[in-house]
């Protein structure tokens, strides 16, 4: 069970990443996030619940240093979500020290012959608390790594919440617009759900460690299976509620490491401007009609950046870009088929001066908007 699951926040995270890798690239620290602890979770099962040695020389330690950038990758996204911008700074390399140390304390374990890894898994299995025998990591001895994994997340996510519970106190009562609080309520909810994981893991890691219990390893286990179905429910969350992560939009943003920002008061108007500036650069430039027109494209034109445009669409428009854009293009090939003067062009051709890259999906598009074929829409026409 715990492995299906872990596979299963695995593939959502790497949905969550890819479909918002244009759209909203704040959203992929959280989704790095979720596949880290993912995979920490699918090497835990196969070297601590399988007990093969085969498949534990092939999970243990060659993989634990990404565990290391859990942490730096939960500010990450709370960081990008109230600052509304996704960019890193040079000092920012600085959060990963722990990960690069740990990697370099590895790599003679992860390059060294797997007869090697093979003796190990063989010793551990028959025995786990020889585990601290093994030190395979160069720099850090096991037991301190195995402690500074949850610690680290720990530290981050509490920062966390103390970075959003001093800029919420920064907002004014005129910004509560739904979606601040949708995103204000779930950045709280999780980042105590990974306070709560991250306090019980470490709880248990200490007890694994010095506690000569002999259930110390099975509480452990319980532990990852709570975890990983805590992730698999948040990030099924996330797929059926994808406003969540459109986080806190704000234009003017003025950011320190203090995190003094400004918002504007009232951003609900000012993405009403938005969207006013979009339908004119639909009607003036007509941009449709080109078929490779795109959010990016819109984006680059306006100078905003891509995930405002997909929020204005969102809950401004109320409808996506491509519906919007098959609209304007339906539009435009209706006065083509009106205008008798075009009588020598094919369907086809009036779906591509359109805009529209195929027959097909002209037809489709024009079936589904005005309920017939545009045959059918240009001998109605003749017929008035």
């Amino acid at each position: 069970m715990l492995l299906y699951f872990a596979i299963s926040v695995l593939l959502l995270s790497i949905i969550l990443m890819i479909y918002n890798w244009n759209e909203n690239k704040t959203a992929i620290y959280l989704g790095g996030f979720l596949f880290l602890i993912a995979w920490y979770a699918v090497t835990h099962y196969f070297t601590s619940i399988v007990q093969d040695p085969y498949w534990f020389a092939i999970f243990y330690g060659n993989f634990a240093f990404l565990n290391l950038a859990a942490g730096p990758l939960i500010y990450f996204y709370v960081r990008g979500t109230i600052q509304d911008t996704a960019q890193l700074r040079p000092k920012d390399a600085l959060h990963f020290i722990p990960f690069g140390l740990n990697l370099m304390g590895l790599l003679p374990h992860i390059f060294s012959p797997f007869s090697e890894k093979l003796f190990i898994a063989q010793q551990v299995i028959a025995d786990f608390s020889t585990l601290p025998n093994f030190q395979i990591d160069h720099i850090v001895p096991i037991q301190i790594n195995f402690i500074v994994r949850p610690t680290l997340i720990l530290s981050y996510t509490c920062y966390s919440v103390y970075m959003l519970y001093k800029f919420k106190q920064r907002q004014t009562e005129t910004n509560s617009s739904s979606q601040y609080r949708i995103t204000f309520q779930w950045l709280f909810a999780f980042l105590s759900i990974s306070i709560i994981s991250s306090v019980s893991y470490l709880y248990l890691t200490f007890g694994f460690f010095f506690d000569e219990n002999a259930n110390a390893l099975l509480r452990l286990n319980w532990a990852t299976y709570v975890m990983t179905f805590t992730l698999f429910a948040i990030s099924t969350f996330l797929l059926l509620y994808p406003k969540i992560l459109y986080g806190l939009p704000h234009f003017n943003t003025q950011s320190s490491d203090s995190f003094e920002i400004t918002l504007d008061e009232d951003v609900e108007e000012k993405f009403s401007e938005l969207a006013e500036r979009v339908e004119t650069y639909f009607e003036k430039e007509k941009p449709y009609l080109n078929p490779d027109f795109s959010l990016a494209i819109l984006a680059e034109s306006l100078s905003v950046p891509q995930h405002h445009i997909s929020y204005c669409f969102r809950f401004i428009f109320k409808q996506g870009f491509p519906k919007m854009r098959s609209e304007y293009r339906i539009a435009y090939a209706k006065k083509l088929l009106k205008n008798p003067e075009n009588d020598y062009l094919s369907y086809e051709g009036i779906g591509l001066e359109s805009g529209f890259s195929t027959r097909s999906r002209f037809y489709a598009a024009f079936q589904e908007i005005e309920g017939c074929s545009p045959g059918e829409y240009r001998e109605k026409m003749q017929s008035l």
